[in-house]
C-alpha cells in the first residue's frame, strides 16, 4: 500500500504511535479521493497535481460536498417513484360502464357522434344545454362565413371564366392561321426592295413635276381653252370630210387599174345610169296614167 510519505518520514515515527494514525489516517483519505477522481474522469485518465496536505484537505471536502449532493438528489429521485407509485387513477364509474355496454349499436354511434361533436365544440360531455349552444353558434359562424365567401366564389368564377377565355384565345392564335409563314423572310425582303424601288422612283417623279413646274412657269403654253375648243371642232369637221372621201374612194376601188378601161367603165355606167332614168320616167307616166283612169272608174260608180 501506498502510504504517501514524504522525504521526512525516519524511523523515529515508527516507534511513534501517534504519527503513525497520522499517516494511516492519510492513506485512507488519499484512497477516497483517488477513487472518487478515477470515477469522474473515468474513462480518461486523472490528471496529475501536486499531492500535498493542502490538496488533500480541499479535494477531501469537494469529494464530501459531491457526495451528499448525490445522496440527496437520490433521496428526491426515490421520493418522487414513490409518489408516483402510490397514485392509482380510479376506476370509471360502474353505472357508466352498464348504461354504455347496454346501448345498441345505433344508440352507441349517436352517443361517440355526441361525444365527438361535444369534443369538437370544446362543450362539456354531460352539459346538453351547453353543448345545443355550441352547436347553435357553429352553425350560425357558419352561415356567416359561407355568406362572406360568397363574393369570393363569384370573383373566382370570373377568373376561372376569363382565364378559359384566355386559354381559348391561346389555343386560337397557336393555330396553323396565325402561324407566321416560312417564306415570310424572303417576301419582307422582297418588300423592302419594292419599297426602296418606288422611293426612288417617287423622288424621280417629284423631280421631273419640279421641272415641268418650272418649265411651265418659264415658257407658258401659246394655246387657251379657247384656242383648243376651235381646233377640236377644225379636227372634227376634217375627220367627217376624210370619211366622205374614204366613201368616195370607195367607189373607185371597182375600176380597173388602166385609166382607159377606167374610163370606158365610167361611161358604160354612165350609159346605163340614163338607161335607168329613161326606165324610171316611162314607169312614172305610166302610172300617172293608171292613176287617173282610176278617178274616172271610181266616180262614174259614184
Amino acid at each position: 500500500m501506498d502510504l504517501h510519505l514524504n522525504d521526512g518520514w525516519a524511523t523515529s515515527a515508527v516507534f511513534s504511535p501517534s504519527l503513525a494514525r497520522q499517516q494511516q489516517h492519510q492513506a485512507k483519505e488519499w484512497s477516497y479521493v483517488d477513487q472518487w477522481l478515477q470515477a469522474k474522469y473515468h474513462p480518461r485518465p486523472v490528471p496529475p497535481f501536486e499531492r500535498n496536505t493542502d490538496t488533500l484537505r480541499a479535494l477531501t471536502a469537494l469529494a464530501a460536498a459531491n457526495e451528499a449532493a448525490d445522496e440527496e438528489r437520490a433521496s428526491q429521485l426515490e421520493f418522487k417513484q414513490n409518489i408516483l407509485s402510490s397514485y392509482r387513477p380510479k376506476r370509471p364509474d360502474d353505472k357508466v360502464i352498464r348504461i354504455k355496454e347496454g346501448l345498441n349499436r345505433d344508440a352507441g354511434k349517436a352517443l361517440d357522434s355526441i361525444a365527438g361533436a361535444s369534443v369538437k365544440l370544446g362543450a362539456d360531455f354531460g352539459n346538453i344545454s351547453q353543448s345545443r349552444e355550441a352547436l347553435l353558434y357553429l352553425t350560425k359562424e357558419e352561415c356567416e362565413i359561407e355568406h362572406s365567401i360568397l363574393p369570393e366564389e363569384q370573383t373566382l368564377k370570373t377568373l376561372v371564366a376569363d382565364i378559359q377565355e384566355a386559354e381559348e384565345s391561346l389555343r386560337k392564335f397557336q393555330s396553323e392561321a396565325y402561324e407566321t409563314p416560312k417564306d415570310l423572310p424572303a417576301k419582307l425582303a422582297e418588300w423592302t426592295r419594292t419599297v426602296k424601288i418606288l422611293q426612288q422612283k417617287s423622288a424621280e417623279y417629284k423631280d421631273r413635276a419640279t421641272s415641268l413646274q418650272n418649265a411651265y412657269r418659264r415658257n407658258p403654253p401659246r394655246y387657251t381653252v379657247e384656242n383648243l375648243a376651235e381646233l377640236e371642232s377644225e379636227v372634227l369637221e376634217l375627220q367627217d370630210h376624210v370619211r366622205s372621201l374614204n366613201g368616195q374612194v370607195k367607189a373607185y376601188t371597182l375600176l380597173p387599174p388602166d385609166p382607159k378601161a377606167a374610163q370606158r367603165k365610167i361611161e358604160e355606167a354612165k350609159e346605163e345610169l340614163g338607161r335607168l332614168k329613161s326606165q324610171r320616167e316611162e314607169l312614172y307616166q305610166d302610172s300617172s296614167r293608171l292613176g287617173f283612169g282610176l278617178d274616172i272608174i271610181k266616180g262614174s260608180y259614184i
